[in-house]
């Protein structure tokens, strides 16, 4: 699994498709300016984008709806706690 995380994604996700990485893609944003068209280029590449509840529930972004899109609480509850369960364990 890979996250990455910025505060504005401009062109940064098509950068991630270039690195080939062989697992799940997350980018982590608080931008509340990604187009319809970039989250569907997103999704054709495999990439989720993980935003605040209150933007994906906003009606002045295209978050709502978009199946790649989910939020931070659903990032560490499903992908990490529940699909990941020996991520959270701490290794001294």
């Amino acid at each position: 699994m890979v996250l990455s995380a910025k505060t504005t994604l401009r062109e940064r996700w098509k950068q991630v498709t270039m690195e080939k990485f062989n697992c799940a893609l997350f980018l982590a944003t608080v931008d509340d300016c990604v187009s319809s068209a970039a989250m569907e280029g997103m999704s054709d590449q495999g990439i989720h984008l993980v935003v605040p509840e209150s933007l994906k529930k906003s009606k002045e972004t295209c978050y709502s709806g978009k199946a790649n899109v989910i939020t931070f609480r659903e990032f560490f509850n499903e992908e990490i706690s529940a699909k990941r369960p020996s991520y959270r364990q701490i290794k001294m």
